[in-house]
């Protein structure tokens, strides 16, 4: 079991120079040298290692008043593999909040890393259609409320050709005073997926959600080059996904981040719930029913006519008190869907699944969107509370307030 205890502040230079929404931030790409270091101090070879699965379960914020006393464990579940669980309780004075889980991950050892590939940077520089400055991707993310500054703006260009960007990378003089203390440092990194944004159809400021793995055969801790294939973003309603590859002087690969996800965020509100945004995440990129999108479209119309609205003004990623249903409201709602689709839902479908996104993914993995009478899909029903214990909606009168419920479900954690 290793453990190690940090206490993160607005002393930290990471997080004072890394704000959103005026709040001190540590970024999410951070995580790797934070993991990575605290392995090598037990002894690990960061070559022999791979980071896998990083999910971020809230941002990890600092202000004035109040500290972060963050804890880092990690298990081995089984020989040469690592649960990482790392959470934190808010610090002021001797008093201390409840703990919160910031992050999962795990690490496997495995054989030294060693990339195959080299690339000619100078020619793909000479072939770029386009050549911006980091600059000014830095201001346009200062605009939106995500401010770099000192040790965490990296300097450097994008070229931009139509097979991707190639980002060279090199850190300020600010941070290169202490570059050798970091493996992977936060700037040159954090930098990589700021200039990713050039090949984003949309310019929104992104919370990272997780990246299924990081792996490196040398250090990142003065400059390299991130290169990101058009062919690997990919951009499914709010999310983004990626593989961002690190280069070093000579074009060789040293370094890759595979699938980094990352979620829109459009004001403080969603910067606030990056919980609510991973589960709703998961529960989307889980679905693999064809007719996801037909649900979708369903409930966006069945909601609106609940609030008499028009259907694109319903967002799918907002919980439906926030779109303004109530208890009474979600109840008829679930009426409706199971007669469209010919099913006995339980009526606590809606408080299971609390987002459009989340209850089509539902829908779309277990039935079959048709006509009224269409039979479900051959697949286990959801799971009810008990033919007993959920008595059917008929049964319900048109004023209803839910104080509580609970169940009992065979496997549930």
């Amino acid at each position: 079991m290793i453990t190690e205890q940090l206490h993160i502040s607005l002393n930290n230079p990471i997080m004072s120079n890394h704000k959103v929404y005026g709040q001190a931030l540590l970024p999410g790409l951070a995580y790797i040298d934070l993991i990575y270091q605290v392995f090598q101090e037990h002894g690990f070879s960061y070559q022999e290692l791979e980071l896998k699965n990083l999910t971020i379960f809230y941002p990890l914020t600092a202000d004035e008043s109040h500290d972060i006393a963050l804890t880092i464990h990690a298990s081995e579940s089984k020989e040469g593999t690592w649960s990482i669980i790392i959470d934190g309780q808010k610090q002021h004075g001797e008093s201390l909040s409840d703990k919160r889980q910031y992050v999962t991950a795990e690490m496997r050892r495995k054989e030294r890393t060693a990339f195959a590939e080299t690339i000619n940077l100078n020619q793909w520089k000479s072939t770029a259609d386009r050549i911006l400055n980091l600059d000014d991707l830095y201001e346009q993310c200062r605009s939106q409320q995500l401010v770099h500054t000192g040790m965490m703006k990296a300097e450097g260009q994008i070229y931009e050709t139509k097979e991707g960007a190639l980002i060279d990378l090199s850190v300020g003089q600010e941070a290169l005073l202490h570059s050798e203390a970091f493996l992977f440092h936060p700037t040159l990194i954090d930098g990589s997926g700021i200039g990713s944004s050039c090949l984003l159809s949309e310019q929104t400021m992104y919370l990272p959600l997780c990246y299924e793995s990081f792996s490196a055969s040398e250090r990142l801790q003065k400059g390299c080059t991130a290169r990101i294939l058009s062919s690997s973003v990919r951009q499914k309603k709010e999310l983004t996904y990626m593989t961002v590859e690190y280069f070093n002087s000579s074009g060789q690969k040293v370094a890759e981040l595979k699938q980094f996800a990352g979620k829109s965020v459009r004001d403080g509100s969603a910067f606030h719930s990056a919980k609510e945004i991973q589960e709703e995440r998961h529960a989307v990129s889980q679905n693999t029913g064809r007719d996801y999108t037909a649900f979708e479209t369903y409930l966006r119309q069945l909601l609106a006519e609940q609030l008499e609205r028009p259907a694109e003004q319903m967002d799918i990623h907002a919980g439906y008190y926030e779109l303004g249903l109530d208890s009474p409201s979600l109840l008829k709602v679930v009426q409706e869907i199971g007669a469209k689709i010919g099913a006995d839902l339980s009526p606590t479908l809606l408080f299971e699944y609390t987002t459009i996104a989340e209850l089509a993914a539902h829908l779309a993995e277990h039935y079959s969107m048709g006509e009224a009478d269409e039979t479900v899909r051959q697949s286990p029903k959801p799971m009810q509370d008990s033919s007993d214990a959920a008595p059917s909606l008929r049964e319900f009168g048109e004023d209803i307030a839910i104080i509580g419920m609970a169940g009992r479900y065979p496997k549930a954690k």
